[in-house]
């Protein structure tokens, strides 16, 4: 897409292609989704002791989720559990991903509340970074003028005296509160932070393992019988009933005449077997293969267009023959694509029959077959650039010497029972007869002990094979495990994607040619890319391997957007977009919510891309939309993640909870409260969101509070009465 093109008047226009809506086309995900289900960072029992909930609560901050961090922690407090720390964070988490519009007197009275607590404690380095918490604080609400220079000035020294991590900590959590002089003081303090803070951790080799999963274990195949054993049983038919006539007859023909050419031929049978064994081998191997090569993984594609219901095991093979597919399509060397389908479409038949028999029983997700999956696709690939790709119609043939070996035995056999028929001629006609059965019989007896000793051969050959699978693909196994070690953690994800919306909103910024000065308030949106690979562990938010990030500054003449495509792995940013509008040109802001409520027990067919689900869930929501419309028709929509393939039954979460956390995450939460205000109000929410928050101040004030405990002049804050045990209970 070309970029937008901008305009100052009223009117904003835009360009698009291929018929895509203007502004930030971002439809649902279609990429592998991972879930951590054994990651516990963000679990807590509601028993579990109050330092417990704060170390939890600890994870949830530096993970983005200050909302719930907010939460445990005012239950650490109420349960007595007080220290300089617990108060920092508590501080932390109700400032967190909150703009100075949403600062009312719950949140001042929160902060206050920490405040207190922490005074009469130790005055360490958390108790210095809750002061400068409330300095920076009062420099941005106070409803006076804005602060003196002298005034920013003190806080900002205090701020630089703090270390590197609480400063950073600072720097993110109360990024929406910042604003004119003192975001320019912080961005210029920051500016060498930033950079670093994207790359550090390895952030290229390490970024991409959080979307894969724990790889699941190779297991060892065994062959399967030849139509399910079928001619095995045939053949053990044909064997016992032949070694029965065989002793019958021969019990009841014996002559002395014919008792050397009886035992002759016996022993020519044997030998005609055992080669017969050795050349019928390699044939019932060709064909073992032929049937799993011959199979047919896409017959499913169809049921999947008609729209038919598929069972668990059809669900499992129809998604492993689609990653099959995937994979060997990515590994094609550089050769005609239909080429390679046909020589390979055997292979990929193959590795899906095995994949299906060994895994389908076993509740295993197919994302952490990947793994595997793309380690044939690789072999294959390398096996035809090779020139060794396997063909077993050519290798599994018998030698010419067995061939001959055979040809032989079975003419001296055939000779010697012409001349046990011959001896029993002159012995009259029943005594002919019976020769003839036991010849025949010898023959059914022969060749039946011939197939068994084939197909035992053909299957103990076979499971060698299979064994030499195994043994490579444990091997690629352990590797995989190796590599996959040092997975980042969600917290160093969360810390990735804060840096990369930092330095994306200065980036925004230095495109439009504004200052910090000039920034009234901003709205960071992130929202996941079409096909990208989606990853989370329990309770946390969806993760990303592709982003779109709009960035939504507002000044005192408009709203500037740019938006840009995220490489998440590597950070490398594409494809940037701009639009600029006025404020009357803002027509509305919500978010469009597309599912169900109904009555329990209730059924419905839901389809979800081309699947089709029965669900008797009472509730269900399918997507969540931010949509924001200009009065010239032209939309910016993001579609909020809806967690599909992202849960687990297993895994007990509250599914309303996990709702709220998508929105927050996303930042539509923040965008929705500002951007509504400025479509109902035009230019004048500039100064009516100034006048609600002055209001709000000098009622908060006027409630008995005490403005300077939140760390306003005089400097150090001046804090009121020590904490007794009932207010520590009792969390505002």
């Amino acid at each position: 897409m070309p970029d937008t093109k901008q305009t100052e008047g009223s009117q904003t226009t835009n360009t698009a292609t291929d018929n895509a809506n203007v502004g930030a086309q971002i439809g649902n995900v279609e990429g592998d989704a991972v879930f951590h289900k054994h990651e516990t960072i963000y679990q807590v029992a509601e028993d579990a002791s109050a330092e417990k909930k704060f170390r939890v609560a600890r994870s949830f901050i530096d993970g983005g989720i200050p909302r719930q961090a907010e939460d445990l922690i005012r239950q650490a407090i109420s349960a007595g559990y007080v220290t300089t720390e617990v108060s920092y964070y508590y501080a932390l988490s109700v400032l967190s991903e909150r703009s100075l519009n949403r600062l009312g007197a719950d949140e001042l009275d929160k902060l206050q509340h920490a405040t207190r607590v922490a005074e009469h404690l130790p005055h360490d380095q958390w108790w210095a970074a809750i002061v400068v918490i409330g300095g920076l604080v009062q420099c941005a609400v106070h409803p006076a003028s804005a602060p003196s220079k002298d005034a920013l000035r003190v806080v900002l020294d205090a701020f630089q005296a703090l270390g590197k991590e609480r400063q950073a900590e600072i720097t993110r959590h109360l990024d929406m509160i910042f604003d004119g002089a003192m975001q320019e003081e912080l961005d210029r303090l920051n500016a060498a932070t930033i950079p670093a803070q994207r790359a550090k951790g390895e952030r290229s080799e390490r970024a991409w393992k959080y979307f894969h999963p724990d790889p699941t274990a190779p297991r060892r195949a065994t062959p399967t019988p030849l139509r399910n054993g079928e001619p095995r049983t045939t053949a053990w038919l044909v064997t016992t009933t032949g070694i029965a006539g065989l002793g019958l007859f021969v019990a009841l023909g014996v002559r002395t005449a014919g008792v050397g050419f009886l035992i002759l031929f016996l022993v020519g049978v044997l030998i005609t077997g055992r080669f017969g064994a050795q050349v019928l081998t390699p044939y019932l191997r060709r064909r073992m293969k032929e049937a799993e090569h011959g199979r047919n993984p896409a017959e499913f594609d169809e049921y999947e267009e008609l729209g038919v219901e598929l069972n668990p095991t059809q669900k499992f093979a129809h998604t492993v023959w689609k990653r099959i597919h995937f994979y060997f399509a990515v590994r094609r060397p550089v050769t005609n694509k239909y080429e390679w389908n046909m020589k390979t479409k055997g292979f990929q038949a193959a590795l899906h029959w095995r994949l299906v028999r060994l895994y389908s029983n076993r509740r295993v997700a197919v994302p952490t077959l990947n793994w595997l999956i793309r380690w044939h696709a690789k072999q294959i690939a390398e096996q035809w650039r090779d020139e060794s790709l396997p063909d077993f119609r050519r290798t599994l043939r018998p030698r010419a010497s067995t061939i001959l070996s055979l040809t032989g035995s079975a003419v001296v056999a055939a000779s010697v029972a012409g001349l046990l028929v011959s001896s029993s001629t002159a012995q009259g006609f029943g005594p002919t007869v019976t020769s003839i059965l036991q010849v025949v019989a010898a023959c059914f007896a022969g060749a039946g002990i011939a197939y068994l000793f084939a197909d035992r051969r053909a299957m103990t050959q076979e499971q060698e094979a299979l064994d030499e699978f195994f043994a490579d693909e444990q091997r690629e196994y352990l590797r995989w495990q190796e590599r996959l070690r040092d997975r980042p953690t969600d917290l160093e994800m969360a810390n990735w994607l804060e840096s990369d919306k930092h330095y994306l909103k200065t980036l925004a910024m230095r495109r439009c040619e504004l200052s910090s000065r000039e920034i009234i308030a901003h709205v960071v949106l992130t929202a996941g890319k079409p096909r990208a690979m989606r990853a989370r562990v329990v309770n946390g938010p969806p993760r990303f391997s592709r982003y779109v990030v709009l960035v939504f500054l507002l000044t005192q003449h408009g709203v500037r957007e740019v938006d840009v495509d995220l490489n998440f792995l590597t950070g490398a940013i594409y494809d940037e977009r701009r639009t600029a509008f006025k404020y009357d040109a803002l027509a509305s802001a919500r978010v469009l919510e597309k599912g169900f409520h109904s009555a329990e027990g209730q059924q419905h067919v839901v389809l979800l891309g081309r699947d089709v689900h029965l669900t008797e869930k009472s509730a269900l929501v399918i997507s969540r939309t931010f949509e924001l419309a200009l009065v010239n028709d032209q939309k910016i929509e993001v579609v909020v993640d809806n967690y599909e393939g992202l849960i687990d039954d297993s895994a007990t979460e509250d599914r309303n909870k996990l709702d709220e956390l998508a929105l927050d995450s996303s930042g539509v939460a923040i965008a929705l409260h500002i951007l509504e205000a400025v479509a109902a109000e035009g230019r004048e929410w500039i100064t009516r969101e100034q006048d609600r928050r002055d209001r709000r101040w000098r009622e908060w004030e006027r409630g008995g509070r005490d403005s300077t405990a939140l760390g306003g002049r005089p400097w150090p804050p001046r804090i009121g009465p020590a904490v007794n045990s009932s207010e520590k209970g009792n969390m505002p």
